[in-house]
């Protein structure tokens, strides 16, 4: 009879709604209606379907609005800061996360208002319910015609009496290794209820647990070394306590070094560069950067003696490299001289240091190739007299070609030898005697006193000479590092 009073009440605090039949529905969206021409009844308008549902008695309401609740998180929810979005009008909302705890959104003013009992429910009934006429009300469609009738009969049905509606639970345990984590319902209402639908588990992210890594990276100059996670145990797992670094100790690396080719000969010199790794290695480069190369034969001899360049995979002249140079280009063709053991009738070629026959050479052409390389006891005496300036200095130039690289050598009554010029860092020299400036690679110049060219045949020791006047003279170009030489008469 009490709650009779009530909603008569309530019909004259609230103004009838009257709407026309095309938009009632939609208007009316999420509302709570109080049906003032028929005992103050309530209902309720679903804003998903559209229809009205019967609420009854306060305790009705409250369980028919928790049935129609969406669930909603708590990042979503702690965003709105008590207003809702306006796509949740009129909307009950389930904290899922923080038990269940039901909101009723406002239409009017999107405003929550909280669920927490029954009591709760019969306040936002009261306060927020909207009069409506018994005819605007068949409007709106009924869910279910006989929820009316069952809910004015609760007192008779003890299952719907008992049911439970809120739940008090015990704090999440710890997230299985399957994805899972558990609660336990402490407490719930109403009083000796039973039944109902408590949310006591729920899916989550394991913590990682056991780890597969990479391998230990090399060992930093700070003392650490480093790795990454291949995977990880359980499937999906977060966090956990990978070992990802750990302490060590440095030790610097030795280098090791990389050549590139020699360049072509310039100034009678040959240079190459050289890198390092690997980075921030110890240890320098011993191997020279800078060679002397070999100063070019002309004329016939150039083409006397051939050799294989295992380098550049041709036939070129022996007096085209220097003994070293012969020496490098053997070993980097895999051929190799043990000059120590000898055999019979055989002997070291002193230029291209390779093993020949003693008989395929004259003792004059062993002895002309003992002079290039500069071996002492195939020089003149005249060769071997020391020449020096006023100033007690070496006075021999010995003088690089700009055009061809070509080392020349100038004596002071030479008509050229005023107007050479030595600079050092272009492998000029300055010499003593004529064998010093010939071991070095030099022949004499071609315009110095004692102009008889005396052109030697290299297997014979046949010497025929050449005087100014002749006219082959101008056509035979005499150098006495190997096969030339010069006479006074």
């Amino acid at each position: 009879m009490r709650i009779l009073i009530l909603f008569i009440g309530l019909f004259l605090l609230f103004p009838l709604a009257s709407f026309a039949d095309s938009d009632i529905t939609s208007r009316l969206s999420g509302r709570i209606l109080l049906q003032v021409e028929d005992s103050g009844e309530a209902w309720y308008v679903n804003p998903v379907n559209k229809n009205r549902y019967f609420l009854g008695r306060p305790s009705d309401a409250f369980r028919v609005m928790r049935e129609l609740g969406l669930g909603i998180s708590e990042k979503n929810f702690n965003s709105f800061n008590g207003v809702a979005p306006k796509n949740l009008s009129g909307r009950i909302l389930l904290r899922v996360e923080a038990n269940g705890e039901a909101y009723y959104v406002n239409p009017v003013d999107l405003k929550l208002h909280f669920l927490n009992r029954p009591a709760d429910a019969f306040s936002v009934m009261r306060n927020l319910g909207l009069g409506i006429t018994n005819k605007n009300l068949e409007k709106i469609k009924d869910v279910n015609t006989e929820d009316k009738d069952i809910v004015n009969n609760l007192d008779n049905t003890k299952i719907n009496q008992n049911v439970c509606l809120q739940w008090d639970y015990s704090d999440w345990g710890e997230c299985s290794d399957d994805g899972n984590s558990k609660r336990d319902v402490l407490k719930s209402y109403p009083l000796n209820c039973s039944g109902g639908s408590p949310i006591t588990m729920k899916t989550c992210k394991p913590l990682c647990k056991n780890f597969s890594y990479s391998p230990w990276s090399d060992c930093s100059s700070n003392g650490l070394q480093f790795r990454d996670v291949l995977s990880s145990f359980p499937n999906n797992c977060i966090g956990g306590d990978a070992i990802l670094s750990q302490k060590c100790t440095h030790t610097t690396p030795g280098c090791s070094f990389k050549y590139s080719k020699w360049s072509e000969c310039s100034y009678s010199q040959q240079t190459r560069t050289v890198s390092k790794y690997p980075e921030n290695c110890v240890g320098s480069n011993t191997e020279p950067l800078v060679r002397e190369c070999a100063s070019p034969v002309v004329g016939f001899y150039s083409n006397y003696e051939l050799a294989y360049d295992f380098e550049t995979k041709k036939m070129v002249s022996i007096f085209s490299k220097t003994k070293q140079q012969w020496a490098e280009n053997n070993a980097f063709g895999g051929y190799y001289n043990n000059v120590n053991n000898t055999g019979a009738g055989t002997r070291v070629h002193p230029i291209t240091m390779r093993m020949v026959d003693i008989s395929t050479k004259t003792a004059y052409e062993w002895g002309e190739f003992d002079r290039f390389i500069g071996k002492d006891h195939s020089f003149y005496a005249s060769e071997r007299k020391v020449i020096k300036n006023f100033n007690g200095n070496c006075a021999i130039k010995g003088n690089v070609s700009f055009h061809t690289g070509e080392k020349i050598y100038h004596l002071p009554e030479c008509d050229s030898y005023d107007d050479t010029i030595i600079d050092e860092k272009y492998g000029e020299k300055w010499f003593c005697t004529e064998a010093d400036a010939i071991k070095s690679g030099f022949r004499r110049a071609q315009n110095c006193p004692c102009n008889v060219k005396g052109f030697v045949d290299i297997k014979t020791g046949k010497i025929t000479k050449y005087y100014p006047w002749q006219d082959e003279y101008k056509n035979i170009l005499i150098d006495n590092r190997f096969g030339g030489r010069w006479f006074c008469e």
